[in-house]
This record gives C-alpha cells, structure tokens and sequence, in this order.
C-alpha cells in the first residue's frame, strides 16, 4: 500500500503566502500573531493551536478543520516514522469485550411513612420545626449601658 504525501502546516502556509503575494508584516498585522509567530509556522517550529487556525481560516477564508487537520495529520505522520512510539505502541494489548455483569436484583423501596395531615415522610429529612405557640418564650434583649459622658467643661 502506497503512503499517501502528507502536507505539511508551514508549507501550505508559505504556498498561501506566496500566491497570494502576502508579506509576513502584512497578515502578522491582520490576524494579530508576531512576525516571529509567522515564520515559526511556516518553518514548523510552532503548532498551529485552535486559535491560530481560527485566525488562519477566517484570513484564508478556509474551514478551521482545514488548518486543524492539517497539523493533525503532520504530527501523525511524524509519529509514525519515531521508533520508540512504534515500540510503545506495539506493548499495549488489544482491548477484548468482557462478559456483561448480572444484573442486580432490585432493592424494593422503603415505604413512605405517613405524617400527620396525610403528607409522606420523606426518608432523612429532619422533623419539622415546632409551631411558635409550642415554643418557650425569648427573653428580651435588654439594651447595653451607654458609658457615661464626662464633662470636659474646665471648672473656674
């Protein structure tokens, strides 16, 4: 089976670029990345991020799955071809369906108690608070005393 050639992000950037006639200052500016940003993709020194493949499809007037596919499928294809993710790969065993668990018999459901007015209980709940009448009267607050004012009137 023959592998199929995978794009690379930078490049298809800089062919866009190109065609186009568009100078790393001109869509840097556009699209709000630093210049230094825009030759690190186009030179893959930098993953384009959701956000840049937003920026770059609303520029490019292309979908963002485009650019996202794109870094994908580089990434991909670089892993591929690393010898120790192949190994890493190759340990990890298949996963294999097992048996489904019995079910479990179902817990029958406490009966709910009756309060008074015919209302259920609910299991847990706190009782309810007693009616003001039931309850012992509160003393009032008695008020604190105020300090008493010294006269600061000079005697003559």
């Amino acid at each position: 089976m023959a592998k199929t050639a995978v794009l690379v992000p930078g490049s298809v950037l800089k062919g866009l670029l190109d065609s186009y006639h568009i100078p790393v200052a001109k869509i840097s500016e556009d699209i709000g990345l630093s210049p230094s940003a825009i030759r690190q993709l186009i030179n893959n020194k930098l993953k384009i991020s959701i956000i840049i493949a937003l920026r770059l499809a609303k520029y490019f007037d292309k979908k963002a799955e485009y650019w996202i596919d794109l870094q994908t499928n580089h990434e991909l294809s670089q892993l591929q071809k690393d010898s120790k993710v192949a190994a890493s790969l190759k340990a990890i065993p298949k996963a294999k369906k097992l048996p489904a668990p019995a079910p479990k018999k179902a817990a029958k459901a406490p009966v709910a108690k009756r309060g008074p007015k015919g209302s259920a209980k609910k299991p847990g709940r706190k009782p309810v608070a007693k009616k003001a009448a039931d309850k012992k009267p509160r003393k009032p607050r008695t008020p604190k005393a105020k300090p008493a004012a010294s006269s600061s009137t000079p005697s003559v």
